[in-house]
């Protein structure tokens, strides 16, 4: 049995329709990694978002950033395996 390898269950596309867009899904995703790899933290993925965004997208910023944060307390809440 391999001991490198951790599962962890993430309902994406539930979760991005609980927070009324499906796409965000990737995000939720990329929010569970980071939390448990890193070598990032799901704040400075927050801010690079925030300068890099551009401006017409500036209003789906909010909403990025609650994905990161789901799929970072996702992970969170399932401990290591």
């Amino acid at each position: 049995q391999r001991e490198d390898i951790e599962l962890i269950l993430v309902p994406a596309n539930e979760i991005a329709e609980e927070l009324g867009e499906k796409r965000l899904a990737n995000l939720i995703l990329l929010g569970a990694l980071i939390e448990r790899m890193g070598p990032l933290t799901i704040d400075q993925i927050g801010e690079s978002l925030g300068r890099h965004i551009p401006e017409h997208r500036r209003n789906l910023l909010e909403s990025n950033l609650k994905a990161l944060a789901r799929g970072a307390e996702l992970a969170q809440s399932q401990g290591k395996t």
